[in-house]
């Protein structure tokens, strides 16, 4: 919340809709404030979540019009609010809709995130490099991360890659 409070009255807070503490946050500023989220009742959300061709499918929708079909280029449910607030940002730098469609669904992500590293007894191996809350979020969604990572819907076993205190690998 500090650090929204600080934002200037002529900045951009953009906030998670669906969130309760995201929500209470954006009542408190002064600046412009646009949701994300997956209703109508927030300024971008979307429609039709699928999993298409091995990842998600979307409808993006901007202040109640449809701007398109979108296939993410990330593994993930959680990404596809990641992709909303992108969107949401992209937009106000005045990003039109075809480039930022294009470049939601070459985005494949960055090195040791939800990166897939091989087969192990049927199982699939990833490694992720992100926060516990990360994995948080992939276990409770394991079988669509599985889908969108083209294993046919095995198990995926996500293991930490992130260093510790001493720079070992977990």
């Amino acid at each position: 919340g500090e650090f929204a409070r600080r934002l200037p009255a002529d900045g951009l807070l953009v906030v998670n809709g669906a969130d309760p503490q995201c929500r209470r946050v954006a009542e408190q500023v002064a600046t412009r404030v646009v949701r994300y989220g997956v209703g109508p009742d927030a300024d971008w959300y979307t429609t039709d979540l699928a999993v298409e061709q091995g990842r998600y499918g979307m409808t993006v929708w901007h202040e109640g019009t449809a701007l398109g079909r979108v296939l993410l280029g990330l593994a993930g449910r959680h990404n596809v609010a990641n992709a909303l607030a992108v969107a949401a940002l992209a937009h106000d730098c005045g990003v039109p809709w075809e480039p930022l469609a294009e470049g939601l669904a070459g985005f494949s992500g960055v090195q040791r995130r939800l990166e897939l590293r091989g087969d192990v007894g049927g199982a699939a191996d990833g490694a992720d490099e992100g926060r516990v809350l990360d994995h948080a979020l992939a276990a409770r969604d394991a079988r669509g991360n599985a889908q969108t990572l083209g294993t046919g819907g095995r198990a995926v076993v996500w293991h930490s890659m992130t260093p510790d205190r001493t720079g070992r690998m977990e």
